[in-house]
């Protein structure tokens, strides 16, 4: 109703003036112009606010159409899964960084998520090389994957302390991957929907959810 959309307005009252530079991953399957158009329909208040940059993962799915892929889960002895492609993406994203940015913060969907958890670990460990040397502020967290690499485990201590926002769904067959990826930090922000795995644009309390975390980190 009319009330709740000015309430929504009201959330970002005091926010610092510009908007918010955000760096987005796409998941797995998808791609940057698939990204911006779920984020174009989320309400004006975020729009007004952000301005999203997308990234396209450096590798194709075979046999889908515009479906890429930011590492290839390799499957292992004892049920297990190695990835390959990784360390590409992950120079990709480095390299965007420092093109494009400083960016405010990171944002994440499914595969996507997993590569923002790394991101983070890695730029705070390295500020040097990533993002003009400018920490991410905040990192949000979509029906996220957990990254499934090991080794990684060091860098993404890390990341520990910045803010995160994870949004869940009970109906998400992918959701101890996003409860795992939400335990890597210790200032969260959960929002709980009944969506399934996906964004849930038309979900008006994630999206205000959404907006006071912003408002409130950046």
């Amino acid at each position: 109703g009319t009330s709740s959309n000015t309430e929504f307005q009201n959330f970002f009252t005091g926010m610092a003036t510009g908007r918010v530079k955000i760096l987005c991953l796409h998941g797995m399957g998808k791609n940057g112009a698939w990204l911006e158009q779920q984020l174009k329909m989320l309400p004006a208040a975020f729009s007004d606010k952000v301005e999203p940059f997308f990234v396209d993962a450096p590798f194709p799915i075979s046999g889908a159409k515009d479906a890429l892929q930011w590492y290839k889960r390799i499957p292992t002895a004892g049920g297990n899964f190695g990835i390959d492609g990784h360390e590409k993406s992950i120079d990709l994203i480095k390299d965007f960084t420092q093109a494009n940015g400083p960016f405010d913060a990171i944002l994440g969907f499914s595969q996507g998520g997993s590569m923002a958890s790394v991101v983070l670990g890695l730029s705070r460990k390295n500020p040097e090389k990533w993002n003009h040397g400018r920490p991410f502020k905040f990192g949000v967290f979509l029906a996220s994957g957990l990254f499934p690499d090991p080794s990684y485990r060091e860098a993404l201590g890390h990341a520990k302390e910045v803010p995160t926002f994870h949004c869940l769904s009970e109906k998400d067959t992918y959701l101890p991957e996003g409860k795992s990826t939400m335990a890597l930090f210790s200032h969260t922000k959960a929002n709980w929907h009944a969506h399934g795995h996906e964004i849930p644009t038309g979900d008006i309390l994630f999206s205000q959810e959404l907006v006071r975390f912003i408002s409130v980190h950046c």
